[in-house]
């Protein structure tokens, strides 16, 4: 998977004004190899091999191969809590302790 990072902006006496993005790389394949999924994910092969283990994401076997399947791959991704809050809590809450 390869990503590129372009600013997006005008630039303004030389220097450019705006915000970074990221542009990543969708593939064009549905079904993936271990090494290729995990690559997807930004994970170790091992570590996707643990959450399939685990039924944490669906892998499926042909010819007595595990592979993975885009769709299940975004499932898995979109399951994940979002720690985007100032606080690094999940769900853009803070949790307070009762004091």
């Amino acid at each position: 998977m390869s990503s590129h990072r372009i600013e997006e902006g005008s630039r303004l006496s030389g220097q450019m004004v705006g915000k970074l993005v990221t542009l990543i790389h969708v593939p064009n394949q549905r079904l993936f190899k271990t090494k290729e999924a995990a690559q997807y994910l930004g994970i170790h092969e091992d570590t996707l091999r643990t959450y399939a283990d685990l039924d944490q994401i669906t892998a499926r076997r042909i010819n007595n191969r595990r592979v993975f399947i885009l769709e299940d791959l975004d499932a898995f991704i979109d399951s994940l809590p979002c720690y985007d809050s100032p606080g690094g809590k999940p769900g853009g809450k803070e949790i307070s302790n009762g004091s």
